[in-house]
């Protein structure tokens, strides 16, 4: 029987299933730590107010908690904390540690789990639409200094190249370049800019991560039904979120990119907030019954689990996966 870890990078590949095996299942982010542990995981703002020596065994203890609900969970892979953000000005998003830490925090991941469950990584790379804080600024010089934007997508995908060898060279198996490039109306690149700005870079840093003996994944929000062959004729392995609240369906997405793309997601993510146990466990089944035959497949929720989640909800989806997950 294959490891968990094996599920998923074969997943990836788009190999075709082993009979009796499961579909992988891994989350883009996965706030749910302290729902399923004793243990608290502590990253973010609390992290930092830890002492030297606090910091060191929040470390150790981060990797135990990690490693105890991916077995309980059955989790195929797991995102490792992320690089530093903010989800509001001066407010950082929560699964995130100081640079010098999270780097640390990989080396123990890998140690206690590295060989069971694929260890993946946020590697920003490929250009994506701009935030509202510098929304102006970019549709400006995206229409009177085109090549302005172009320079900054070849300076992000040889910056996210460098740091995707530092990454697998630590024992990341898989890199995801967090790129939203559509919103729920449609793609924010029309097909030229697509193919100037977006597509070459993609190819080029997904091929450069499979070099490496990494799986490449990109992540993007919104309705990106108009470019899925566009995407699926670069290098990228996988597509993860197939953001159902974009009208996005998984079965429909899975047809048009069918033996070129492997589909993460695709549960709606705030079914886990604020949906029933019922509503969860139906959008799963219907997701696996639809869209696992022959592979090309990883569960999981459209978008981050945030730590709000209602435990009886998560337990719902691991009940329709037990169900419907296995390959016959």
């Amino acid at each position: 029987m294959m490891q968990n870890k094996d599920l998923f990078s074969s997943a990836i590949r788009y190999e075709k299933p082993e009979p009796g095996s499961r579909v992988p299942i891994w989350e883009l982010e996965f706030h749910g730590w302290n729902h399923f542990s004793r243990q608290a995981l502590v990253v973010g703002t609390e992290f930092t107010a830890l002492s030297r020596a606090e910091k060191t065994y929040a470390l150790t203890q981060n990797a135990e908690v990690v490693a105890a609900v991916c077995e309980m969970l059955n989790f195929s892979a797991v995102t490792v904390p992320g690089a530093y953000w903010e989800i509001a000005p001066g407010h950082p998003a929560f699964f995130w540690l100081p640079e010098k830490e999270r780097l640390k925090q990989i080396r123990l991941l890998q140690k206690t789990i590295g060989d069971k469950i694929m260890l993946v990584a946020s590697n920003p790379a490929v250009l994506a639409m701009p935030g509202a804080d510098e929304y102006m600024e970019f549709a400006y010089t995206l229409m009177e200094c085109p090549h302005e934007i172009e320079t900054r997508a070849k300076a992000l995908c040889q910056s996210g190249m460098e740091e995707a060898t530092r990454l697998l060279d630590l024992g990341v198996g898989a890199l995801y370049t967090a790129s939203d490039i559509a919103d729920n109306h449609g793609p924010y690149f029309d097909p030229g800019q697509m193919e100037q700005l977006i597509l070459p870079f993609l190819d080029r840093w997904a091929m450069h991560v499979q070099r490496k003996g990494g799986l490449s994944i990109l992540h993007s929000d919104g309705n990106l039904t108009p470019i899925l062959p566009m995407i699926a004729g670069t290098s990228v392995q996988a597509l993860q979120a197939i953001d159902p609240t974009a009208g996005m369906e998984l079965r429909a997405t899975k047809n048009r990119v069918k033996g070129q793309l492997t589909l993460c997601g695709n549960i709606d993510c705030g079914l886990f907030i604020t949906g029933s146990t019922e509503e969860v466990f139906e959008a799963t089944r219907d997701a696996l019954e639809g869209s696992k035959e022959n592979g090309g497949l990883v569960l999981g929720a459209s978008n981050a689990i945030e730590k709000e989640l209602r435990k009886e909800n998560y337990l719902a989806f691991l009940d329709a996966w037990k169900t419907y997950g296995i390959y016959s």
